[in-house]
């Protein structure tokens, strides 16, 4: 895809969806404020990212469409978030992994947010195959991508204390430059079309001597069976009513009808939803994702 067609995408994109980013903003990192995007540079991602300030933390993630997107963040971005998502008065001074999983969980929210309330193609806003690294050098970064045509757009965030940015590439990660996740029709719609799409591979990078490679790693956790419960309710019973109880007896639960249910993975809160029927069966649709600071904690 055109470096154009990729610029026109990205502001349609954003235009649409800019409240629904200043609402996860201020969800997820506890700060009310405005989210803006710019364009900055059309070109070879490779020599854009060459002219980077490092250390920086790097996110890169393939979406459901074939593209590949790189969010570059400054270290002390990178610290001062991770204090947002935690409600810290200061931020570490030193990177760690806490950093960048905490950094990695803020847009994979941010993205499911995105998900719900676009009306367009959904997979345009999945986050697969997500990594973060810590950045010592830009020309190591660069060479890492490769050449791919693509842009550049700084995303800036006023917050009551200031303002602040970061960078957002974005390029096509199919090797002929095509967007296959459609296929053009006479009547200027869009149709889906099937895609087999590798994304850009980001070798090992050094850190910037601060221990943010080492500690533990979370990738080691993700074939760790959980249980999941859906929670209809609760209630506190005296043992002597409980023995009351027998065929056809009514236990009034502490929860109003129409309230969202919880869902809990092993045993802690993770999400809110309400109950849906699919195929004859019950299933939970996710309303509402508990805080980032919860969810990590959950993992320790």
């Amino acid at each position: 895809m055109s470096q154009t067609k990729l610029s026109s995408r990205y502001q349609g994109q954003f235009a649409a969806l800019q409240e629904t980013a200043a609402a996860a903003l201020e969800q997820i990192f506890m700060q009310s404020g405005t989210v803006t995007a710019t364009i900055r540079r059309e070109g070879d991602v490779s020599d854009m990212l060459a002219g980077e300030h490092t250390p920086a933390v790097a996110l890169s993630f393939l979406n459901g469409v074939g593209d590949q997107h790189l969010v570059l963040v400054s270290a002390d971005l990178a610290l001062q978030l991770y204090a947002w998502m935690l409600g810290e008065a200061e931020p570490a001074a030193d990177l760690s992994e806490d950093h960048l999983e905490g950094l990695q969980e803020a847009l994979r929210q941010v993205a499911g947010q995105l998900q719900m309330a676009g009306d367009g193609n959904p997979a345009a806003f999945d986050v697969d195959q997500l990594d973060a690294q810590v950045i010592g050098d830009a020309a190591e970064l660069a060479g890492a991508v490769g050449n791919a045509p693509g842009v550049s757009v700084e995303v800036t965030v006023a917050v009551p204390g200031g303002e602040t940015a970061f960078k957002h590439y974005w390029w096509s990660a199919q090797p002929d430059g095509k967007d296959s996740s459609v296929e053009d029709n006479d009547a200027g719609g869009a149709v889906g079309a099937a895609i087999d799409v590798q994304p850009a591979q980001f070798g090992a990078m050094t850190g910037n001597g601060n221990g943010a490679n080492g500690g533990h790693n979370v990738d080691m956790l993700l074939d760790v069976e959980l249980v999941l419960t859906v929670e209809l309710g609760r209630k506190t019973m005296l043992i002597s009513d409980i023995l009351k109880l027998g065929k056809g007896s009514i236990v009034e639960l502490e929860k109003s009808a129409g309230e969202p249910l919880h869902v809990l993975v092993n045993g802690r809160k993770f999400a809110e939803g309400e109950v849906v029927v699919v195929d004859d069966h019950f299933a939970i649709r996710l309303t509402h994702l508990v805080s980032p600071r919860d969810r990590i904690n959950s993992l320790r």
